[in-house]
């Protein structure tokens, strides 16, 4: 294609307004810009086979259509592969009215808790059953199926990240698909909630409310009750009883003490804590370090209810708690004195909620803020053994872990985001007879939980509870402490040095010279 403007082809597509139509406009607008995706010519072809007609007859120039579906067709000889534009969207998406979602919501999220459902089954492949039927149905080799397989993601949940629906407008404007005022509009379907069935969005995936809604009031109360109890105002000394009220993660505040001995954190570091909660352990980690801390946070209210404590207990000097996706690149985060970039970032039991894609954004935001030989350390489940479809349900529905790495994958991710050095310190052991313990102790204090909760958050905890439990025990769920850091810049130098040393190597001419 290399030479043609563009409007000299022909674009075979299913329909307009399909993916095959607006693939071509994608494609013209990276290629040879916006006024030529405006002047394609289109060939509506209905499907593959129409397409292999209209090429046949010399009809249309190029079809866009999925690789792995066409692969059979170029094998063969008749059509040849020209390129590969990956699609800048979601393929497949769940699409309602707001007058749906608030007569039908119980009803659409069943429909999408069963697709999801199906869609980890699909994944599973258990007894090769996925494989076999893409490549009985699509002709396809088993090894295509399995290769096909391995590339994909389903993200069964109600929500689309706000930068994912700007990036599509800003395209489709762009290729002349979308008129521009489309790109004034606020994100009127961009929907967190759903009827009966409370909801929060946290950097692009959904978590059960149950899991802090009922946190943030009892800390509230807590801290009412405390301030009473002793006649003043809480310290933060004061702050360290309130438990898992204030720390969300596992084992609260030995967690943060571990934290601060191996980033070696003093009141000289910057630090950025990405999906601080309530900021529990941000401020217990200014308060015992010294450092000025950055808390990154998408539920507003916790935002808030966080930068109220750490004024209460005299620490906003040190703790600012920001609203905000910590996958957007653009996201500000100079709010404290010296914090234009950070020495040192940490995650608790955060990464996990955050499917693969994204994640992947978040890892190199992370990086990009951290100064040269800056440290991160993550907090996290991983795979130790393939989950069950059932508990793959479990743990995006009940947990909100849409995607649980194994330590290879969250390496390989790392990696590809610029870290270097990278440790995984096995926790698991100390978090299954924690969870354990957690559980337990709820279901002791039975009575007194359903006096302070009410009895549906009560059953819901215990079950939440359980079911973390015995995913550790049964060695499927692991945790991990993973650290690792930014290369310094005597490294990045070296590496691009010599990476234009190998590049020139190949390039010398080794034949002996003659000398005369």
């Amino acid at each position: 294609m290399d030479g043609l403007n563009g409007v000299d082809i022909r674009f075979g597509v299913s329909r307009m307004g399909s993916g095959s139509h607006l693939m071509a406009c994608v494609l013209a607008f990276q290629k040879w810009g916006a006024e030529a995706a405006e002047k394609l010519q289109f060939v509506i072809v209905k499907d593959l086979e129409g397409a292999r007609a209209a090429m046949r007859a010399g009809e249309i120039d190029v079809f866009m259509w999925e690789k792995f579906t066409t692969k059979h067709v170029c094998e063969c000889g008749e059509w040849k592969l020209i390129g590969e534009v990956p699609t800048p969207w979601p393929c497949f998406s769940f699409v309602a009215s707001r007058r749906a979602l608030k007569e039908r919501g119980a009803e659409i999220k069943t429909a999408i808790s069963v697709t999801a459902a199906h869609c980890d089954k699909y994944i599973l492949n258990e007894g090769e059953s996925t494989v076999n039927y893409v490549s009985e149905n699509h002709k396809l080799s088993l090894e295509d199926s399995a290769a096909w397989l391995h590339t994909v993601r389903y993200d069964c949940a109600p929500y689309i990240r706000p930068q994912t629906l700007d990036s599509v407008r800003e395209l489709l404007v762009a290729a002349g698909v979308l008129d521009e005022t489309c790109l004034d509009l606020p994100h009127v379907f961009y929907v967190a909630q759903i009827k009966d069935s409370p909801m929060v969005c946290v950097i692009g995936e959904v978590i059960p409310e149950t899991m802090y809604s009922w946190r943030l009031k009892a800390l509230m109360s807590w801290i009412s009750a405390k301030e009473a109890e002793l006649g003043r105002q809480l310290t933060m000394e004061d702050m360290c009883d309130a438990g898992h009220l204030d720390q969300y993660h596992y084992l609260g505040i030995a967690s943060n003490d571990s934290l601060i001995k191996t980033l070696q954190l003093s009141s000289n570091d910057r630090v950025l804590d990405i999906g601080a909660g309530i900021g529990g352990p941000a401020r217990y980690i200014a308060y015992k370090a010294g450092c000025r801390i950055v808390g990154v946070e998408l539920q507003n209210q916790l935002v808030v209810a966080g930068n109220d404590v750490a004024d209460a207990v005299g620490l906003r000097d040190l703790v600012e708690m920001v609203r905000g996706d910590a996958c957007d690149a653009t996201l500000n985060l100079n709010v404290l004195p010296g914090c234009a970039s950070f020495d040192a970032a940490y995650s608790l039991l955060v990464i996990l909620h955050i499917p693969e894609e994204p994640r992947q954004a978040l890892f190199r935001n992370i990086n990009d803020k951290l100064k040269d030989d800056g440290v991160f350390l993550i907090e996290d489940f991983v795979c130790r053994k393939p989950f069950s479809a059932d508990e793959l349900d479990m743990l995006r529905h009940a947990v909100g872990a849409h995607y649980v790495a194994d330590e290879e994958a969250y390496g390989v991710h790392l990696r590809a985001a610029g870290f270097v050095d990278i440790e995984f310190h096995d926790l698991s052991s100390q978090w299954t007879a924690w969870t354990k313990a957690r559980w337990e102790s709820l279901v002791a204090d039975k009575e007194a939980a359903i006096a302070k909760s009410g009895a549906s958050t009560y059953e819901q905890r215990e079950l939440f509870y359980r079911r973390i439990y015995q995913l550790f025990a049964d060695g499927r769920l692991g945790g991990s402490m993973i650290t690792c850091r930014k290369p310094s810049a005597g490294e990045l130098r070296l590496q691009r040095g010599r990476a234009v040393r190998d590049a020139e190597a190949g390039a010398v001419d080794l034949k002996p010279t003659e000398i005369h």
